[in-house]
């Protein structure tokens, strides 16, 4: 959910995944969204950087950055 920026109060959005460690401290996120769509980008989970690799909102790749504010009860390994 977003706290900060232009998608703030949009509702939250729930999708499956695949998580792909990379190396330490950087993984490879597939979110599947509905009819066989896909986001893939890389987070760096010290940096906090996030690069969309598969597309954005205008379809071009994207570069910026994600804070996690809140963790939840499991550590990703």
């Amino acid at each position: 959910m977003a706290v900060a920026g232009p998608y703030v109060g949009s509702p939250a959005s729930h999708f499956n995944y695949i998580a792909l460690p990379v190396m330490h401290d950087v993984m490879l996120l597939v979110w599947l969204q509905p009819k066989f769509k896909h986001n893939t980008f890389v987070y760096n989970l010290k940096t906090d950087l996030s690069s969309v690799v598969t597309w954005d909102q205008k379809g071009d790749p994207s570069l910026g950055s994600v804070t996690i504010v809140k963790a939840g009860s499991d550590p990703i390994p």
